[in-house]
């Protein structure tokens, strides 16, 4: 495991690292890309718990005040109010991207899991057996 890993992601990596293992899709070599997936997964989850603190509103408001000054110098303070887009939505979507593309990668989707060979896991399945006939 990285040192540099923040700590979400770490609580990923030894969530993970040993299913991984077990199913033979995780090798020494592959720790970089194993690394990218766990933080695109902590950043899932941040970001996930950011849109349930703001109760998942879709539109943010940012509140502004501006003084202005009238044609007779008084001064005035006026209010100003922009609606958009929460961004955390849109950083959900690349997060989400990101760690489908990791997911893809070892496999873990189910568009990705027919397209990797991966050594049998020792020890007998009795559903394998079931299906088999034995």
């Amino acid at each position: 495991m990285p040192k540099d890993l923040d700590p979400l992601a770490k609580k990923e990596w030894k969530y993970l690292a040993p299913i991984f293992l077990r199913l033979g899709i995780l090798t020494e070599v592959d720790g970089t890309a194993f690394a990218a997936l766990c933080s695109a997964s902590a950043a899932v989850q941040r970001i996930n718990k950011a849109l349930k603190d703001c109760q998942y509103r879709v539109l943010a408001e940012k509140t502004s005040f501006l003084e202005k000054s009238d044609k007779e110098g008084r001064s005035n303070e006026v209010m100003s109010v922009e609606v958009k887009i929460n961004p955390l939505y849109a950083q959900q979507r690349l997060a989400l991207l990101t760690l489908r593309y990791w997911c893809g990668e070892f496999g873990t989707s189910p568009s990705s899991r027919g397209k990797i060979n991966v050594p049998t896991v020792k020890g007998v399945d009795p559903q394998e057996e079931f299906l088999n006939g034995r």
